[in-house]
C-alpha cells in the first residue's frame, strides 16, 4: 500500500487558531501531510493550506485568513438570539454571507473542484441528518470545494441546514468532530491528529438546558473520537493524537484572540514533537484528553 500521511483537523469554532500553530510547528519540523482532512473550522483551515500551499507562504496566508475573520466578526456572538430567529423561522442571513466572502477572499471560487488543488489531496467532512453519516467531499474529484466549505460548516443557529440532493447537511462535528475515519477511507497510512475538543470551555455556570446541552455535545464527540482512533489503530493504522487545549476557555464565535491561540498551538505542537527522540514519531495516547 502506498504511504499517506493525513493531517486531519477538527472542530471546534474560534479555538480552530490552535491548529494554525500546531500545523507551523509540524511543517517546520518536516511533517509534509499527503492528505488533509478537515471538519467545521478544521475544513477551514485545511482548505486555505491546501490552496495556497503546505509551506512557509501556505501559512502565512492561513494566518491572514485569521486576522480577516477576527476583523470581520465571522460569526456572531448573539447565539441566543439567533436561535429564536431560527425557531420562527427567520435565520440571520449574516453568517453564510461573511463565509462566502470570506472563502472567496482566500482562492476558494464558485468554480473551484478538489481535482483543481495541486500537489495535495483534500477532504472536507459534513453531516447528513437523513442518513446519520458522514457526507466526505472531495471523494470525487468533480465535487465543489466551496459546497464542502459550506455543508462542513453549516452550524446552527449560525448557518441553518443545507438541503441539497436529498442530503440534509450541516457542520461535520455531529457525526464526526475529529474526522479520523474519513482519512482511513481514503487511504491514510498514518494520522496527525490536531483535536479541540476542550472539557474547559464546557461551562459549569449558566443556565441549566445550556449546561446540559454543551456537556452533551462534548461527550458525544468525545466518544465518537475515540471510536473512530480506536478504529484505525485496530486496522494497524497509527494515530499522532495531540490535544490543543488553550490557557483560558474560548467561545466558539470570539475569533480576536487568534495570535494567542496560534502561539499557544505552536508551542504545544513544538512540546510533542521534543518529546520524542525522534520528531518523526511523535506519540499521544487518548488518555491526555482526560489529564
Amino acid at each position: 500500500m502506498k504511504k499517506c500521511l493525513a493531517f486531519v483537523l477538527g472542530g471546534g469554532g474560534a479555538r480552530g487558531a490552535l491548529q494554525v500553530g500546531a500545523l507551523r510547528a509540524l511543517i517546520e519540523a518536516g511533517r509534509r501531510p499527503d492528505l488533509l482532512v478537515g471538519t467545521s473550522v478544521g475544513a477551514m483551515n485545511a482548505a486555505c493550506l491546501a490552496l495556497n500551499g503546505v509551506n512557509q507562504a501556505g501559512l502565512a496566508t492561513l494566518e491572514q485568513a485569521w486576522q480577516y475573520a477576527a476583523q470581520n466578526c465571522l460569526l456572531k456572538p448573539n447565539q441566543s438570539w439567533l436561535t429564536l430567529r431560527a425557531m420562527i423561522n427567520q435565520p440571520d442571513g449574516h453568517t453564510i454571507t461573511s463565509l462566502r466572502a470570506f472563502f472567496l477572499a482566500f482562492g476558494v471560487t464558485p468554480n473551484l473542484c478538489f481535482g483543481d488543488i495541486p500537489n495535495i489531496r483534500l477532504a472536507l467532512v459534513a453531516a447528513d441528518l437523513n442518513t446519520g453519516c458522514p457526507v466526505i467531499y472531495g471523494t470525487d474529484l468533480d465535487h465543489k470545494v466551496l459546497d464542502g466549505l459550506l455543508a462542513s460548516t453549516a452550524l446552527p443557529p449560525w448557518v441553518m441546514p443545507l438541503e441539497k440532493d436529498e442530503k440534509y447537511l450541516i457542520d461535520g462535528g455531529a457525526l464526526s468532530n475529529l474526522p479520523v475515519e474519513p482519512a482511513l477511507r481514503l487511504g491514510a497510512t498514518e494520522i496527525i491528529a490536531l483535536d479541540l475538543a476542550d472539557r474547559a470551555c464546557v461551562p459549569e455556570t449558566g443556565r441549566p438546558f445550556n449546561r446540559f446541552f454543551d456537556k452533551l455535545s462534548y461527550a458525544i464527540c468525545q466518544r465518537q473520537s475515540e471510536l473512530e482512533i480506536a478504529l484505525a489503530r485496530s486496522q494497524g493504522v497509527p494515530v499522532h493524537y495531540i490535544m490543543l487545549r488553550s490557557a483560558r476557555a474560548i467561545p466558539i464565535w470570539d475569533f480576536s484572540g487568534y495570535q494567542e491561540l496560534i502561539a499557544c498551538g505552536y508551542e504545544i505542537a513544538l512540546q510533542e514533537l521534543l518529546k520524542s527522540k525522534r520528531p518523526h514519531h511523535i506519540w499521544r495516547q487518548m488518555v491526555a484528553q482526560h489529564e
